[in-house]
């Protein structure tokens, strides 16, 4: 599985629509294998786009992020766990090894973000 989490000194990145590099992580038997990072046309979202799933991203790890932004995603196939803050290597370790995310990297005030961070589709959120 090809993971994608915007980063900023050594951090996610507090909002993925203004992100400039994605530390792109390929995972495999619980454990990070390989890693490398990409340029993201920060404010192009067709741009960004097109840089994600040229690099093969199936899952986006990220802070705050757009309506759009998250919708454009989706159709492009790729899941996105949204509201999400802290070190980068923590949530990825996280990631690896259980799948989730902990609750204790919700960004702070964001209950009511739960449902979008957990992947569910756009449809079924609207219900």
């Amino acid at each position: 599985m090809r993971i994608g989490i915007p980063e900023h000194r050594d951090r996610i990145s507090p909002v993925f629509d203004v992100a400039s590099r994605l530390l792109v992580a390929d995972i495999e038997n619980g454990g990070v294998r390989e890693r490398s990072y990409v340029s993201i046309p920060p404010g192009s979202p067709a741009g960004m786009i097109r840089a994600i799933t040229g690099a093969g991203v199936e899952v986006i790890i990220c802070g705050a992020i757009s309506g759009v932004m998250m919708g454009m995603l989706e159709s492009a196939g790729v899941r996105v766990y949204g509201w999400i803050s802290g070190n980068v290597e923590e949530v990825l370790g996280a990631w690896c090894s259980e799948h989730r995310i902990p609750e204790t990297y919700t960004m702070p005030g964001c209950r009511g973000c739960r449902r979008r961070r957990m992947g569910r589709n756009r449809e079924r959120r609207r219900s």
